[in-house]
């Protein structure tokens, strides 16, 4: 005890002996005053430094001799910093930089960012989504993340995100620190993240922060605009496949707004035409809005709200058919309307308790929905009696309600605490079906459900370090407690993480990471499309939680300023993984999905390669990954395993954006990926079937016979895709622009295989659209 005293009062003495003092403040967009995440704010003269939090603060502690300190972001200019003898809390502006159009994917190149920011770890700006081409010319943030390393999509041409292996469903995506579930439109062609409504994004694919949890294999954290605090600004745009609109400005001086939206514009064109040709109805649509409010109190207090709203809808209306049954006249009336998305929303209060302790406190909803409904009818037109009425209902769904509190604490020199807790009621309908058949009596129909709704509380706590020693070495450990509860049910995991880095020269540094996650629920999905049907299910005795290790290391080499090149293998390994029984589906509904999964393991290692360039005329990167995911099941393909349905064993992107003036600028992709594992029947025979009666030779249905899982490959995929932008400012109108961009998807036309299979037909491929052209105009103001 005397000893422990003893090193105390030592350690307290040092502190004040160095008379250090704390520097603490926000930094911010000269023109529009919003606050930039992961700007570095350092000391030339002394090496010390830190990046801004998810809200812009930053608190540095230095010795007192510092009397200059800079502050650096991606795309703005370098500033130097004057301090006073007492600051108090100061507000650095940044001024963005017109002339070099930077595109920069993993952070800032500083020395004193570059220990905090491990590998794995990748940075999304505006402009390089805006710059990536893309299908139907529709900019995509996840589709912008999957010409990283180590991350691919489901299918090609789809949003959903493969990341080092894992399913789509082992991902957190994250929009103003609230998960979505539902993550595509279309089926999955878009992400349902408006991309003009996006401040920053960073994808975390190792060992992240324990500040969060509850998925294996990444993190997505998507911040949105906070909405322009100095004037009013806007922008139109029209593009092949969509309309949108953004309006931000101030409320007044202290309050600020944001507002976007979208939608799709080829149904209204169909059911005008369908209904002046008095057409049966049918189409589909989607369409999403973001809402964010914030208003600063004073220096120490901040409200902000933040609202997201989507949906995809199809339908279709038949009406009066007439069609004839064993020689009796019936009129057919026939409906569907199915539809599902997502609504979102976060009440955020930031508190600086004092220059050393920043304080996040959130009210989180999530709610994810879909509905399905099917009405028949046959009215007999002679006697006017129903032959048949009936509804068919399915509905599934997923509602989170909780709070967390997030504490950061910066009174250290060179060294960085955040602490933070929460709890979330998690409400599953993982699935219920009903029918309703209305030519019976109340008490005859039929009503079944698949499942129980259940309520799962979630409860965490988490702490985690960022120390750097000796101007060299940065070790970032960390530890997350969870607690599961609901009816039957109860768990607690514990999941450390720690990552380091170390500074061999200013231009090389090694680096290493090791993690543990639990995840408690589950996606039922019969394939490797996004499909609104697939089933979010939780954790249970039955279908115990998911868990992952992983290990990484690699290396960064700066050879020059704007040049980098990092290198990372990793190894990952996952338990209580599922997936269908074989000849199980979704859509039978006489099962509870307990009966319908296998639960097995799963492996995944590569090797991830990133040469980039930033700045400059000419810039872009590279990426190429090498690697394997396979899975084992004791009932599927006879307990061996087997290559799983997201491995991809060679996967190369590179891009490359060139600034040709001020008003034309060009990109290009060119991806290059092994064909996706599939599985085709070794053969096929015929099996009699006793109940289906006429010619003998119409009695017999083909039965394929499969010796092993995902026994073979689709052909290799490549494609190139290119894009032109242009901007032309009004000379008359100051900050009025117009902007054009022109884009060709698969370019020179390959037709790549993306799917096979068999049916009672035979065996049939998918293959992609040759080549797609699209045209968008923006207009800003």
């Amino acid at each position: 005890m005397r000893n422990t005293l003893f090193l105390l009062f030592l350690i307290l003495s040092y502190n004040l002996l160095a008379q250090n003092r704390t520097i603490s403040g926000f930094v911010e967009d000269a023109q529009s005053g919003e606050r930039l995440i992961g700007a570095a704010v350092y000391s030339k003269a002394n090496a010390l430094g830190v990046t801004t939090n998810e809200y812009g603060y930053f608190s540095l502690k230095v010795p007192n001799s510092v009397k200059q300190l800079t502050c650096s972001y991606i795309g703005y200019d370098q500033q130097e910093i004057l301090l006073k003898s007492d600051p108090g809390i100061i507000t650095i502006q940044l001024t963005s930089n017109n002339i070099l159009k930077e595109v920069e994917v993993a952070g800032n190149s500083t020395s004193v960012n570059r220990d905090l920011s491990p590998l794995g770890i990748a940075v999304i700006t505006p402009k390089m989504i805006e710059q990536t081409p893309a299908i139907f010319g529709e900019a995509d943030i996840l589709k912008t993340m999957q010409a990283l390393p180590g991350v691919t999509s489901t299918k090609e041409g789809f949003a959903g995100l493969i990341v080092r292996g894992g399913s789509r469903d082992q991902n957190l995506i994250l929009l103003d620190g609230v998960p979505i579930y539902n993550v595509s439109h279309l089926m999955g062609l878009f992400s349902v993240i408006n991309p003009r409504a996006i401040q920053s994004a960073t994808i975390l694919k190792g060992a992240h922060s324990s500040a969060y949890g509850g998925r294996l294999s990444s993190v997505v954290d998507i911040r949105l605009k906070e909405g322009n605090r100095k004037e009013l600004k806007g922008e139109v745009e029209m593009g092949v496949i969509t309309a949108k609109a953004l309006l931000e400005g101030p409320i007044d001086s202290k309050t600020s707004f944001c507002v976007s939206a979208r939608r799709t514009l080829l149904d209204l064109l169909m059911n005008a035409g369908q209904r002046i040709s008095d057409k049966d109805i049918s189409g589909y649509y989607f369409g999403d809005m973001n809402l964010k409010l914030n208003r600063e109190f004073s220096k120490k207090h901040r409200l902000y709200f933040s609202l997201y709203s989507g949906i995809d809808k199809e339908y279709e209306k038949i009406k009066d058919q007439s069609i004839v049954i064993n020689n009796i006249n019936y009129k057919k009336d026939f409906s569907t309307n199915y539809k599902w998305g997502n609504v979102t929303s976060a009440l955020r209060w930031n508190y600086l308790a004092n220059p050393s302790i920043f304080f996040n406190t959130t009210l989180i909803y999530s709610h994810f929905f879909l509905g399905n409904t099917l009405s028949r009818k046959l009215v007999d037109t002679k006697n006017k009696k129903n032959f048949l009425n009936d509804n068919i209902d399915y509905s599934s769904g997923i509602t989170d309600v909780g709070i967390k509190t997030d504490c950061n604490i910066y009174g250290f020199k060179n060294q960085s605490i955040k602490i933070g807790l929460g709890y979330t009621n998690h409400h599953f309908k993982p699935g219920i079906h009903a029918i309703v058949n209305n030519t019976i009596s109340q008490e005859e129909q039929i009503k079944n459900s698949l499942a129980d709704i259940r309520d799962q509380k979630e409860t965490f706590v988490y702490i985690e370090d960022k120390i750097r020693l000796f101007n060299r070495f940065t070790l970032a450990p960390g530890l997350r407690a969870t607690w599961i509860k609901d009816n039957d049910y109860q768990h607690m995991s514990l999941n450390p993480q720690v990552s380091m880095a170390f500074d061999l020269t200013p231009k090389f540094t090694l680096n290493a990471a090791y993690s543990e996650n639990t995840q408690y629920l589950h996606l039922l999905s019969s394939s490797v499309l996004e499909l609104p049907t697939d089933l979010w299910i939780p954790a249970s005795e039955k279908l115990p939680e998911e868990t992952a290790q992983q290990y990484s290391m690699g290396f960064t080499f700066r050879p020059q300023k704007n040049i980098e090149l990092s290198i990372e293998a990793y190894k990952k390994k996952m338990d209580n993984l599922l997936e269908y029984k074989e000849g199980s589906s979704i859509l039978n509904y006489k099962s509870g999905w307990f009966e319908k999964t296998e639960i097995g393991k799963g492996d995944a290692k590569g090797i991830e390669f990133m040469l980039k360039k930033t700045g400059g005329k000419l810039n872009g990167w590279l990426a190429y990954t090498l690697s394997k995911s396979t899975r084992q099941f004791d009932n599927i393909n006879s307990g061996r395993p087997f290559l799983s349905q997201y491995d991809r064993k060679h996967d190369l992107t590179i891009a490359a954006n060139y600034q040709y003036n001020d008003r034309w600028s060009f990109s290009a992709n060119w991806a290059y990926q092994t064909g996706m594992p599939y599985s085709i029947p070794l053969y096929v025979i015929p099996k009699y079937h006793p109940f289906i009666g006429g010619d003998i030779s119409t009695a017999f249905w083909t039965r394929p016979v499969y010796t092993q899982q995902n026994n073979l490959r689709l052909p290799t995929y490549h494609r190139l895709d290119l894009a032109a932008h242009y901007v032309r400012k009004s000379k008359k109108r100051k900050g009025r622009t117009h902007e054009w961009t022109f884009g060709l998807y698969n370019a020179y036309g390959r037709k790549n295989v993306i799917y096979r299979g068999y049916t009672e037909d035979g065996f049939f491929q998918k293959t992609q659209l040759p080549f797609l052209p699209s045209c968008s105009y923006k207009y800003s103001f």
